[in-house]
Formats: C-alpha cells, sequence, structure tokens
C-alpha cells in the first residue's frame, strides 16, 4: 500500500476516504466519497469524521484574543496555519479578522483598509516559511497601499467617504451658472485626462465678491473627492481657508516663509516628507486668494496636477 504525505492535502484525504468507506461506487455522487465537485476532500473526510474540525482551533485563537496584542496573535494564527493545516482556514479567518486587525484598523481609513493591511503582514509572515496565504485560501489584497499606514498627513488629506462627496457634488454641480460649469468642466476634464499635458494645467478663475467662486471650489473638491482622489484647499488667509472643505493656509501646505518674498521662495518641505507624497498624489491643488500673493506662482506647478485660483 503507498503512503501520501499530509503535504500532498487532497491525495492523503481521498486515500483516507478509501481506507473507511467500504464499496464505495463512484468518487463523486450519492454513493460516491463526496457529495459534489465543490466539496473538497478534506472536506468530505471532515463530514465522515474522519478528521477532527476547526474548533478546537477556534477556541484558541478566542482565548489568546484576550491576552494577546494584536500583532502576537497574527504570529499565533501563522503557527495555526503552517503546524496544524486547519480544515478551514478561510473561516477561521473570518470568525477572527477584527481581532487580528485591530491595530491596522485603529489607524486605516476604513475597516477593509485595515483588513488588507492584515493579510499583508500574514503573508509577509507566511512567506518566512515558504508559504503564502493563497496556500490557505484566503483573501487577496489588492488595495492595500504601506504608504496609508506610516504617513499620517496622507491619512488626514485621504479621510473622506467617496460616497458622500459624490453625493455634495452632486448636489452643487446642477446648482452652477453657465460660467461656473464652463469653468468647472475645463478643469475636471484636466483632472480626469492628466496625460493630455503631463506638465500639469492652470486656471485663473476671477469674479467680484458674491459671485459664487467659493460654491464653483466646493463642487469640483466634492468631485474629485467623490472619485476618490486627492484635492487640495488653501488660501493665504485662515479665515478664507476655512470657508473650503479641507482649507488651510498656504503657508502650511506649502511650507512657505511667512514673510512672502517677491522671488525665489524656498519650501521648507522636503522630498521624503509625508507632506510632500501628500503633494505629490494630489490632482487638484485650489489656492483661493491668490491674487494676493506676489511670488511667481508658476514655479510652484508641479507635473501631474490642475491647479486653480
Amino acid at each position: 500500500m503507498y503512503s501520501v504525505a499530509p503535504q500532498d492535502m487532497d491525495r492523503f484525504y481521498l486515500r483516507m476516504l478509501l481506507l473507511h468507506i467500504p464499496n464505495v461506487e463512484a468518487f463523486v455522487g450519492p454513493a460516491g466519497l463526496k457529495p459534489d465537485e465543490a466539496t473538497t476532500w478534506r472536506g468530505a473526510a471532515t463530514a465522515m469524521g474522519l478528521v477532527e474540525d476547526d474548533s478546537e482551533y477556534d477556541f484558541v485563537m478566542h482565548e489568546a484574543a484576550l491576552t494577546h496584542m494584536p500583532g502576537l496573535l497574527r504570529a499565533f494564527f501563522v503557527q495555526i496555519l503552517f503546524h496544524c493545516e486547519p480544515a478551514d482556514p478561510r473561516a477561521l479567518w473570518e470568525h477572527h479578522k477584527e481581532e487580528l486587525a485591530a491595530d491596522f484598523s485603529r489607524t486605516a481609513l476604513s475597516t477593509e483598509n485595515g483588513l488588507q493591511a492584515t493579510l499583508h503582514d500574514l503573508d509577509q509572515r507566511l512567506h518566512s516559511v515558504g508559504k503564502c496565504i493563497a496556500d490557505f485560501q484566503l483573501p487577496e489584497y489588492p488595495d492595500y497601499d504601506p504608504e496609508e499606514f506610516k504617513n499620517r498627513a496622507l491619512r488626514q488629506a485621504m479621510d473622506f467617504d467617496p460616497a458622500t462627496e459624490a453625493d455634495l457634488a452632486a448636489e452643487r454641480v446642477p446648482r452652477l451658472s453657465d460660467e461656473q460649469q464652463a469653468v468647472f468642466h475645463a478643469v475636471m476634464s484636466a483632472v480626469t485626462a492628466p496625460a493630455a499635458n503631463p506638465r500639469g494645467n492652470g486656471f485663473y478663475v476671477d469674479g467680484p465678491g458674491g459671485s459664487g467662486k467659493t460654491f464653483l471650489y466646493e463642487a469640483l473638491i466634492h468631485s474629485v473627492r467623490g472619485k476618490g482622489m486627492i484635492s487640495l484647499a488653501c488660501a493665504i488667509s485662515g479665515i478664507a481657508a476655512q470657508l473650503l472643505p479641507g482649507g488651510t493656509t498656504a503657508h502650511s501646505l506649502f511650507g512657505l516663509p511667512i514673510d512672502m518674498p517677491k522671488h525665489d521662495a524656498m519650501s521648507s518641505i522636503r522630498a521624503q516628507e509625508p507632506r510632500a507624497e501628500v503633494l505629490r498624489r494630489a490632482v487638484l491643488i485650489l489656492w483661493d486668494e491668490v491674487s494676493m500673493v506676489l511670488l511667481r506662482l508658476r514655479q510652484a506647478n508641479k507635473p501631474g496636477f490642475s491647479f486653480c485660483g
């Protein structure tokens, strides 16, 4: 009789079923080794009582979650996957994913992002023992962004709900005047098709007080955020900046000196800083009351975003 290693799971559990089920007539079917194609050989062996279920691992994980920090709990979970070979690793993950992702969920922009970071961490731990999450039928993490968990400035810039922002945009855009609509569509076209001008686009909006410039800016900001992209807003004064969603002073956003020179202003933001990554990822920057600034703003433009003031 041939022996089969437990690591060869399909053949191992098929062999177990053949040894314990007499007079079998087929591999699959009512009189077969398993009821249907969807059932794994291990699942069929577990249903026959030939293999222990995962209740013990479930209990151990629940008990460990009471005293262990999430990082240690993930290390323990990897040990269970690698050494104990639970029957249904996906179900074990689903039962304990909140405890495993507790630390990432506190800093992530959403629960789903926290879970994806947890899966990435589990995958890295499994790689150290020659495995990966796909070996245990765990979910993939296609939207994992490492910058989100080490860049507080980026988390703040992305701290919005795209669905809510899209609703706010849908409320404002139809109320724009013809002139505002023209500006809105010109800016949004540049945002959604940056390849048309890789060096970026600059738009200057002028009008008397009360003509609806701030309302236009709000529609642009909410529309960009509704697409899940970053839009930044600033003004030369703090009072004006507070009128814009997420607004801040230009000095804070660009790291400009308080005493603005006429030429050659030097930003205090270094290329490796978290704030620099926010500026790189922004697709739209709105600078209100830009005419009050004496600096040559064309030097502030960077490739890949649209500038509006």
